[in-house]
């Protein structure tokens, strides 16, 4: 077979081939507006940059918890325990 039959072979079976087509891009297309914006919150919940912003909040509330004043911590739950309390105890309360 000299290089010219061999060309026309290989032009042949190209013809016959079919196109290589990329499954990514195949999916993506076929995906419904709900399924892409579920895509889209996935991927910015799995970022680092996500990770980095709750890890920060989390680390504050925790100092928050552990190192605030007890008044500011506690007063305001004071007040509401005292009132249910003296409610709880009156004469007058009668649960519905």
């Amino acid at each position: 077979m000299d290089e010219k039959e061999y060309q026309a072979v290989r032009e042949e079976l190209k013809k016959l081939r079919r196109q290589i087509q990329n499954v990514n891009v195949k999916h993506k297309e076929s995906l419904s507006t709900l399924e892409r914006i579920a895509v889209r919150i996935t991927d910015y919940v799995g970022s680092t940059g996500f990770f980095i912003i709750i890890f920060c909040w989390t680390i504050s509330w925790f100092c928050w918890n552990t190192l605030a004043p007890k008044e500011l911590l506690m007063g305001h739950l004071k007040f509401h325990k005292d009132l249910i309390l003296a409610r709880y105890h009156s004469d007058n309360y009668h649960p519905i």
